[in-house]
């Protein structure tokens, strides 16, 4: 299957030299002098066939988009065509010995490409690519210095283009040329391998014990943000996704893909990450917006074969799923190539509510997948004591003992349906599209209701403890945040709880469970653990070396696939009918 970037390795392309520009007012003459000490440029990067550098070679161009906010005017970079502070502008630039040896003549620029998201400048001018007008694709002129600089910029995801750069001598006619390749990161979803930084929960007027939870096992590496600022909205996982992009300079702009679930926390994004080096987006359009549109229902499964950065799934219902201009977007970025299961089975239809990945350094593949399993849930049900006391279960589920629940006969019958309909398609299904085996996967035992108000759907009878959030920060292990079943006399703890300790029992060594309390102010909302809380990551790998890499291998290549995995156009899809599951009123139920 084709990976992004295959140009890259077929022309070999090695890691390139990029520059950025320390003073960036406009109308500097000498733009040689922006360049920051100890930073490259595109001049003598690449090699001849006997492997000495060429006289007139520049290397290829790799950055991350200009999209963020550097000066903090209010508006994006990238739409100043006066730039100011910025960090993401890089830099061709031309030796004394390549400007002498231009001499009466001239250097042309040619862009191919992606004109409307690139941008050359000159003197303080936009003289090739986006200007505010159509877009230039030649530009000539004769170097005023000894040595020149141009500073350049890239304005989306993946923009990408041929930059050829000629000699000429004073009649115009071409005595020397090099062709380079200008290539902006693309968006990379964040996975649960990636160490985390901070994590992000919603104060309630109800979560204490949950906010509380969080604060004891992590400190000050949580921000509880008070949730009346946003209309006490505790789903922060459904309403903002982080992911990010780099450069070889080591420049990183970490971007939110703000939902257009546009409920309470519509603002939280803007409030908190407008910041430098930041990016905020959102795709689609709210008056489309159902279920499926919320980011518990988007993820991205670890690094596995020929996905260096792991891949995105989503859930969908037949052909209703996520905003088509998302779903697109996703798709067009290439690296992470999105599949799409069936959560169709689900009252809120999200992938959080079975599904999720935990590191494991003596796995395989470095990590386990973790899914919903009501088989091993009922044979757990059935080894216990009958008499043994299940508190929480009384009230709303009307069943006080282990016994009770274990004897329902309609509700074993459901779940055996749910394992044998759902649950089992779905385990093939991750297994296919990650090439998974069974040592890679983890059943959790879990048992499922049909909620009463949701027709025909499913949500987690026992608090669905696949629901977590991997809490991995550096230096301080892997912490996994679960929501605790309470499947217990409510006087006692997580340890003689047989779900707890069960499940604790199917965890690879070394990882630490945290329980958390999330009962009343998630639980018996339809949500858990995952639902409410989010959580930025450092990034690991280099999509300019990985990417290129996995793309020359050609394993697993599908070929069918590979003028739709290497285009970079986005293609906008007609936008879903608008869900008719239960919109969230007074109870403030998960669902969207």
């Amino acid at each position: 299957m084709k990976r992004p970037l295959v140009a890259l390795a077929l022309f070999g392309i090695a890691s390139s030299g990029l520059a950025g520009c320390k003073d960036k007012e406009s109308g500097d003459g000498d733009d040689v002098a922006d360049l920051e000490e100890g930073e490259e440029s595109a001049e003598l990067g690449t090699e001849d066939e006997t492997g000495a550098a060429s006289e007139w070679g520049f290397a290829p161009i790799y950055g991350s988009p200009n999209l963020d906010d550097d000066d903090q005017s209010g508006k994006q970079d990238w739409l100043e065509l006066v730039f100011d502070g910025d960090d993401e502008i890089y830099a061709l630039s031309f030796t004394a010995e390549q400007t002498a040896a231009v001499g009466d003549g001239k250097i042309r620029l040619t862009l191919v490409g992606d004109a409307e998201n690139l941008r050359v400048w000159h003197q303080g001018t936009p003289v090739l690519g986006s200007n505010g007008a159509t877009p230039a694709t030649t530009y000539e002129f004769r170097p005023d210095a000894a040595e020149v600089s141009l500073p350049l910029e890239l304005g989306n995801f993946l923009a990408r283009g041929e930059l050829t750069i000629d000699r000429l001598d004073a009649d115009g006619s071409v005595r020397e040329s090099d062709t380079i390749e200008l290539v902006a990161s693309p968006l990379i979803m964040n996975h649960h391998l990636q160490p985390a930084e901070h994590l992000w929960v919603i104060q309630t007027n109800d979560n204490g014990p949950f906010v509380s939870g969080f604060e004891a096992a992590l400190g000050s590496d949580v921000t509880a943000a008070p949730g009346a600022d946003y209309q006490y909205d505790r789903w922060i996982q459904d309403e903002i996704e982080f992911a990010f992009s780099t450069d070889p300079g080591g420049r990183r702009l970490d971007s939110v893909i703000d939902s257009i679930r546009d409920r309470g926390l519509d603002d939280f994004a803007e409030d908190l990450f407008s910041t430098p080096n930041w990016h905020i987006g959102t795709w689609g359009n709210p008056i489309n917006a159902t279920t499926f549109d919320s980011f518990g229902n988007l993820d991205a499964a670890p690094p596995v074969e020929g996905y260096p950065f792991g891949r995105i799934y989503y859930g969908l219902e037949g052909n209703e799923g996520m905003d088509g201009v998302l779903a697109d977007f996703l798709a067009s970025q290439t690296l992470q190539e999105p599949f799409p299961v069936d959560t169709a089975w689900l009252c809120v239809g999200h992938v959080d509510e079975f599904s999720s990945f935990i590191p494991d350094p003596s796995a395989p593949k470095g990590f386990r997948m973790l899914i919903s399993d009501t088989t091993s849930a009922y044979e757990l049900l059935d080894s216990l004591d009958p008499s043994w006391p299940i508190t929480r279960y009384a009230s709303p589920y009307g069943y006080s003992t282990a016994a009770e629940l274990a004897g329902d006969a309609g509700l074993r019958a459901l779940n055996e349906d749910i394992q044998a309909n759902e649950l089992d398609p779905l385990r093939a299904k991750f297994t296919a599209e990650l090439g998974l085996t069974d040592e890679d996967i983890i059943e959790i035992p879990t048992v499922f209701e049909q909620l009463q108000g949701c027709g025909p759907y499913m949500v987690a009878l026992t608090p669905g403890t696949v629901n977590l959030i991997v809490a991995n920060l550096e230096g301080k292990g892997v912490k996994l945040m679960v929501p605790d079943p309470f499947f217990r006399d409510d006087a006692e703890g997580p340890e003689v709880d047989p779900i707890a300790q069960d499940f604790e029992a199917r965890m690879p060594e070394g990882i630490e469970v945290v329980w958390i309390d999330d009962w009343y102010s998630y639980h018996l909302l339809d949500g858990e653990v995952h639902c409410g809380t989010n959580v930025t990551r450092t990034p690991l790998a280099d999509w300019w070396t990985e990417g290129a890499s996995c793309s020359a291998s050609g394993e697993g290549t599908d070929m069918r696939k590979l003028e739709v995995l290497t285009t970079i156009t986005l293609l906008l899809a007609a936008a879903p009918l608008a869900c008719d599951r239960p919109e969230a009123g007074d109870t403030e139920v998960r669902a969207a």
